[in-house]
């Protein structure tokens, strides 16, 4: 995220600040910025469940594949 203020200097940060202020108000400023901590909670949540769930599909098909290849093993030749 701070890659993202690289380009900025200080004074337009402050410019944007301003105008946020200017657009919504001070009295909708904590809503906002509690809106943005909630969604950005969320997206967190989604990504490690995602993550969680890919994991397991990725260890359910090693675990398939380790006991078809025994049961191959086991099989006699023919």
């Amino acid at each position: 995220m701070l890659a993202l203020f690289g380009t900025f200097g200080g004074q337009e940060i402050l410019v944007i600040l301003v105008l946020v202020l200017l657009l919504f108000g001070a009295r909708r400023l904590p809503e906002l910025a509690r809106s943005l901590g909630q969604g950005i909670k969320e997206f967190r949540k989604s990504v490690k469940e995602i993550s969680e769930d890919t994991a397991q599909a990725v260890r359910d098909v090693l675990v398939t594949s380790v006991h078809g290849a025994k049961d191959i093993i086991k099989s006699p030749l023919k």
